[in-house]
């Protein structure tokens, strides 16, 4: 039988060729999309949709050369049977292309799209599907299906699949707004998968099972044009080139957060890279540990830590500021997101969190509101008389203490003072004031009069700012009393001088950039530092001529770009020239934004200092570390440094000469990577012990191990470590040996001496064989003639020389034993 089925019939090159060569096309599409594109759940689909059509179309080929019909049919049940499985991994493969999966879980789609088939093949397993054989001088063999309840199924089947396959394909090609890439996509499927489908549907199920005509067997080769849309697809437009989720590991370790997933009991089920720089942790101290115990032990935080966990539960996102701990028992300040982890049914099966380190922004957020503590107690402490009012209402928002002493009133009835109560002037006067104030936003008034609650009037010179804040018109108003005016200026300038001093020797100087004008004012100590002669503004452009050449347009594109256009921080360190001495300096500057409410930058406040010493300690500790490297690069030795982590930090030349690894490849990697897979547990072990230990018992030690390199070659060495502690950390240094030639020599001479041995052995074996027959046979020879006394004396001397050669072959046996020995 199986001669039978193999027994084709080769006049019919072309009708085969029409099934061949979309097969092999279809299976050239899944050989590459195996081997080199990415093993994801939509890619995996589409490969077990071509393949299948591939062994179809090859099946179907087989069937148009039979000789026999009997042979045909044979054939031509066996390529239904990979038509029904294809055309469900082919509607697999369209929901899950489309995103239509998520809409039906796993478990549902698998039972609704492969249960079906699977009942069908033992049906057809059975025989009990119905086809009729028809010669056809064209095509050989023509397959006609016949109206059975189990024929109907299996094509009622696949012509339904294949319909909604369309529909999803051209609904995804006409709603896709955010991808052209995803839409032409789209398109050629749809049109690759239309011309098969309904000219198949045309010619091999309607034809005969409506018209009662006999098929046409184009659905084949007309599948034919939907490997070629999927060619282009994949060719031009990357289909099955790119998914989100086969990038999670570089998307995750990439991030500039902190991510941890944990289950329903807070237990952490995966923990990135960052997370773990975060804690100074590894992934496997980490993984398994409930979450909780990576936070600070306090109990408004712990209470904060359940509420934010309900939260989720509840599929609401939150987002709080939190201190974890880190390894070495540090804290650090992080801006957690934690959202809910959802299943494919939508059912919540832990968290997502996003760590953010704030802890410099912390640190600034602190610094700011101690500073702003601080105004504020210096505002409400203040001698100065200050108060705001609302520009509308004119009631006053805001006194001071100072205010109330000065103008008589109680602080119960600031809600109902307005401006008018006490300013001593006409309400004209007043409004005039007032729009003045607006126009000018910052308002030095000067003298005014003042009214107290017991209408003595009262002499103050008055400051005026307006600003816009909540959609609120707000003008804020300082005034002293003139009378102490003096006072008040002494404690200023005392103030003003310790302010001074402080910034020369901190080498600090301030400056307030205005950007809408490009103008810039600085300090005594910041105009010192440039060499800048005193003068009320500056500009931009002045700025970057005192910058050195080499990094003008640096500092030009990051002030612009970064800046101004991305809206961070400023903070760069460069180099200047002053202008008075023309000596070069450098400088660290820090700068923070002010935005207007449309969100745009209108200002820049910031500190300038002087770090032209520090710099000059960092380079000559680069020059002596520029030395101590070249000195350890042209080392003849492999050298290798590691931290205590175990993790490689440095690697000379002969390093990768000796192992065949380039040092890009071995930093950061464990030592385990050049050792032999057998000394790894072990290694790791003692690391760990030392690590914890404070004995010296690597230092001096010398030991010959195998090494391994980058091929997969292992080779002797000899490995001297030592180690040495900075900071309380210790680093370990291994100077390695390359042993080879020297083992080789030995082995030489051990088989040389080994050879020597059995030249020996054979040499004594081969005179100790004969000698052995010899004395047999006398001693056979003095059996059988005892009573002749001429033969007894000479087989006596015989038997004594005999002797005498297995003594001495005795010897060299031993001589031979002691020299291999």
């Amino acid at each position: 039988m199986d001669h039978e089925m193999f027994s084709l019939n080769f006049n019919h090159w072309g009708v085969f060729l029409l099934s061949i060569i979309p097969a092999l096309i279809n299976l050239g599409i899944f050989a590459y999309a195996v081997f080199f594109l990415t093993q994801n759940k939509v890619n995996k689909a589409f490969f077990l949709f071509v393949l299948l059509l591939g062994i179809a179309q090859t099946v179907n080929g087989l069937m148009r050369m039979s000789n026999s019909a009997e042979t045909a049919m044979i054939w031509c049940r066996m390529s239904t049977a990979p038509f029904v499985f294809a055309i469900s991994f082919g509607l697999l493969f369209t929901l899950r292309f489309t995103g239509w999966n998520k809409r039906i879980g796993d478990s549902k789609l698998f039972v609704l799209l492969f249960l079906p088939p699977m009942l069908l093949e033992f049906l057809m397993i059975a025989r009990l599907d119905k086809y009729t054989i028809v010669k056809s001088d064209r095509w050989n063999w023509i397959a006609n299906p016949e109206s059975t309840p189990v024929t109907n199924s299996i094509f009622l089947w696949m012509s339904g699949i294949g319909l909604i396959m369309l529909a999803l394909l051209w609904l995804y090609y006409f709603k896709e707004r955010t991808s052209d890439r995803k839409k032409m996509q789209a398109l050629l499927l749809a049109v690759g998968f239309a011309i098969p489908f309904v000219g198949g549907v045309t010619t091999e199920l309607i034809f005969p099972l409506i018209f009662h005509i006999d098929g046409i067997p184009l659905a084949t080769p007309l599948i034919t044009t939907f490997s070629i849309a999927s060619l282009i697809a994949i060719a031009k437009y990357n289909m099955l080139d790119y998914s989100p989720k086969h990038q999670w590991n570089n998307i995750v370790e990439n991030m500039n957060e902190g991510i941890l997933i944990v289950n329903n009991d807070c237990c952490i089920m995966f923990a990135n890279k960052l997370f773990c720089d975060l804690t100074e942790n590894e992934v496997k101290d980490i993984e398994g540990k409930e979450v909780n115990s990576f936070f600070v032990k306090e109990k408004e935080q712990e209470k904060l830590i359940k509420a934010e966990h309900e939260k989720c539960q509840n599929k609401k996102l939150s987002q709080k500021e939190m201190q974890l701990i880190t390894k070495s028992g540090g804290t650090k300040w992080v801006l957690i997101v934690r959202s809910p982890y959802l299943d494919a049914n939508g059912n919540i099966i832990g968290s997502i969190l996003l760590f953010t380190d704030i802890e410099e922004r912390k640190k600034t957020k602190n610094d700011l509101l101690q500073s702003e503590e601080r105004l504020r107690n210096f505002i409400h402490d203040s001698l100065l008389s200050i108060y705001f009012f609302n520009v509308d209402t004119k009631k006053i928002i805001y006194a001071n203490l100072a205010f109330f002493k000065l103008t008589g009133y109680l602080p119960e009835e600031l809600e109902s003072i307005t401006i008018y109560d006490f300013v001593n002037y006409s309400k004209e006067n007043i409004d005039s004031f007032v729009n003045q104030t607006i126009q000018l936003k910052q308002h030095e008034v000067g003298e005014r009069e003042w009214k107290g609650k017991d209408g003595k009037v009262i002499q103050v010179y008055v400051n005026a700012s307006f600003i816009i804040s909540n959609n609120s018109e707000i003008i804020y108003i300082s005034a002293q009393d003139i009378t102490k005016n003096k006072l008040a200026e002494q404690k200023l300038l005392k103030s003003e001088n310790l302010l001074k001093e402080t910034r020369k020797i901190s080498k600090i100087g301030s400056y307030i950039l205005d950007i809408s004008k490009g103008k810039w004012t600085g300090c005594e100590e910041m105009e010192r530092i440039f060499g800048l002669s005193s003068s009320n503004e500056h500009s931009i452009e002045e700025w970057l001529s005192l910058i050195h050449p080499e990094n003008k347009k640096l500092m030009a594109d990051y002030l612009e770009r970064e800046v101004i256009g991305n809206k961070v921080r400023f903070n760069k360190e460069y180099k200047i020239i002053n202008q008075i001495t023309r000596k070069e300096f450098w400088i660290n500057g820090i700068g923070e934004l002010e935005l207007d409410n449309n969100n745009i930058p209108i200002k820049m406040m910031g500190t300038i200092q002087d770090i032209t010493e520090r710099k000059k300690i960092e380079e000559k500790m680069i020059d002596t570390e520029n030395k101590f490297e070249s000195v350890i690069q042209s080392a003849k030795d492999s050298i290798i440094l590691a931290n205590e982590a175990g993790t490689i930090i440095f690697w000379n030349h002969c390093s990768e000469k000796m192992f065949g690894y380039k040092e890009k490849e071995v930093l950061g990697k464990p030592l385990t990577f050049i050792m032999p897979e057998r000394y790894r547990d072990s290694h790791v072990q003692r690391f760990k012990q030392h690590v914890a230990s404070n004995k010296d018992q690597v230092k001096n030690n010398m030991i010959e191990l195998n090494g391994l390199k980058k091929n997969g070659k292992e080779f002797p060495i000899e490995l001297s470590l030592s180690y040495w502690i900075s900071k309380k950390r210790k680093f370990y240094c291994g100077i390695i040996r390359d042993i080879t030639e020297r083992k080789e020599a030995e082995e030489k001479q051990s088989e040389y001496i080994k050879k020597l041995s059995e030249i020996a052995f054979m040499q004594s074996h081969h005179v100790r064989a004969p000698i052995a027959s010899i004395l047999g046979l006398l001693d056979i020879i003095n059996f059988e003639k005892p009573e002749d006394p001429k033969n007894i004396e000479i087989f006596y001397h015989l038997k004594k020389t005999s002797l005498m050669c297995d003594n001495v072959i005795k010897e060299i046996i031993s001589k031979s034993s002691e020299i291999e020995k």
